[in-house]
Parts: structure tokens; sequence; C-alpha cells
């Protein structure tokens, strides 16, 4: 654990804009791609658990295993919308965000018409003090009720998407 760094959320915004922008069809205004709009969440959720998150490492998925049943998903789900505080809607590609901000913690799950549900991915922002200065990250996990390859297509999105927000906040925190 660590005091909060000094971290000039501004910046980091504005970082995003400029990658939001690229990542768009390149014009002001315009909305950003759909396999993006889940990571929205996560950068904004990320920007705030800068300034406050601290993790001695990875955190232990809900489930033991990776597959799990449908009925398991739909207590997972109820549990997660049962947070204090938690904000859930509605997202595009038929999946359905929930974010904690207390838990640094953002939740994905699909919805009917998406290939893979059900299933649910965890992404929980996370941030060590090193010798070489802060470091920060996503701890994901996921787990699905339905189908297998679907699933997998589906995390390696978030894996990219996370790869990318990793560095762009890495780089925030070098070039403070």
């Amino acid at each position: 654990m660590f005091g909060s760094p000094p971290f000039d959320c501004c910046a980091a915004l504005r970082i995003f804009s400029v990658a939001a922008f690229v990542q768009s069809d390149c014009t002001w205004g315009s909305p950003m791609h759909p396999l993006l709009r889940p990571g929205l969440n996560l950068v904004l959720l990320g920007l705030f658990a800068l300034t406050a998150a601290n993790a001695d490492g990875q955190v232990p998925p809900r489930f033991a295993t990776t597959e799990i049943s449908t009925q398991q998903w739909n207590d997972y789900f109820d549990e997660v919308r049962a947070i204090p505080n938690i904000q859930c809607k509605a997202a595009p590609l038929n999946q359905y965000i929930c974010n904690s901000a207390e838990q640094h913690t953002i939740w994905v799950f699909t919805r009917e018409g998406h290939n893979a549900h059900p299933a649910v991915s965890r992404g929980v922002v996370v941030m060590q003090q090193t010798d070489q200065g802060a470091t920060v990250g996503i701890d994901r996990s996921g787990h699905y009720a339905g189908n297998a390859a679907a699933y997998d297509v589906w995390m390696k999105q978030f894996a990219r998407l996370d790869k990318v927000q990793i560095a762009q906040w890495q780089s925030a925190l070098q070039h403070k």
C-alpha cells in the first residue's frame, strides 16, 4: 500500500481524448468504435482510481473455473447489481456494464443476442509502487456459461483494449 501519487488527471483526459479521436472515424464528435465503448467506462474509472487504488497483486476470480453454470452467471449478475453505489447500464453490442468506483472495478455482462452469452468479464484497476515508480494495470478475469469459442474471442478483445489502455496510463504516469 502507498500514498496517492501525484497525477495530472487533466493531462490524462487530454491523452484519452486524442486516443478516442484516433480510434474513432477521425471526426471530432463522432462516437468511438463500439468495441471501445466498454473500455471508455474503464478509462474514466481508472483515471479516478489512479489517485486512490492500491493493490498487492492479482484479484482472485469470482469462481474457481472459467466455465460456470447459467445459474451461477445469474447469481453473479444479481450480486454485482446489489453492490452499494454500483452504476449499471445497457451498452452496445448486447452488453451490460456495471461500474463500482469504490472497488475500482467494472463488470461487463453479455446480454441475449451476444455470441458469448451468458458470459461476464471483470476488470479491476490495480496500481502498485515499485522501485522504478508507480505501475498501473488491469486485472481481468471472466466466466462463461455459453459458447467457449465466442467467449475466448470476446476476452481477447478485452485483452487488446486493456493493453492499449495500460500503455496510455503508464505513459501518463511517466510523463507527469
